[in-house]
């Protein structure tokens, strides 16, 4: 048996930010199928947001669709999580293809579309917020490859820290439901050493 949680947290976090989403339901592995539904919901609908079946897999068919109804402006991004998300216009309205994963679907959702659907609908200053924090943990990166770590706070000597969550799975939702909010590792850092002061997002203000 498997279990939709993609589509119980997109649901979720769209009403969370003020929108009325949708459910088109699971769409089968066929591209003339995939074809139909995506043309027929781009007519209806404001943006279109689907998970999973955007890597270059035989049977991943949704990105081959969108290079033939719509234009891709990018189908790959430098981060962790959430590398394969697409964005693309279909009939003229926003096609957001995000990863499979549950925690990249979450994490890309928070870091980008909240700031993209608000810019849309005319929301001023509605520019990600964050403070900043020491870290509480060493760590070692890619360069020129952005990460979001999940974390949670602490407080020592009335200085605030960061501890990143021990588990960095991106299947993993357990690991979003126990954190505080997203650690930003920047593209240029390699190597972060306990007590380096980093951006971190809290959940709770990423959905205001």
């Amino acid at each position: 048996m498997i279990f939709d949680s993609n589509k119980i947290s997109l649901i979720t976090l769209f009403k969370k930010i003020g929108c009325e989403p949708f459910d088109c339901g699971v769409i089968k592995d066929n591209y003339k199928i995939t074809k139909v539904k995506i043309e027929k919901m781009s007519k209806k609908f404001d943006i279109l947001v689907t998970s999973g079946g955007i890597s270059s897999s035989d049977t991943d068919v949704i990105k081959k669709v969108i290079k033939e109804v719509g234009k891709i402006k990018f189908s790959k991004i430098s981060l962790k999580p959430g590398r394969p998300f697409t964005f693309a216009l279909v009939n003229n309205k926003p096609f957001l293809g995000l990863p499979g994963n549950p925690v990249a679907v979450i994490v890309v959702f928070l870091y980008f579309l909240v700031d993209f659907v608000n810019k849309i609908y005319g929301i001023k200053n509605s520019q990600l917020k964050y403070f900043k924090v020491r870290s509480n943990f060493n760590f070692k990166k890619k360069r020129n490859r952005r990460e979001l770590l999940r974390g949670y706070l602490l407080k020592r000597n009335d200085i605030l820290f960061v501890e990143r969550y021990h588990t960095e799975g991106s299947g993993i939702l357990s690991s979003i439901a126990n954190s505080d909010g997203l650690v930003e590792l920047k593209d240029s850092e390699q190597i972060i050493k306990k007590g380096s002061l980093l951006n971190f997002y809290s959940f709770e203000s990423l959905l205001k």
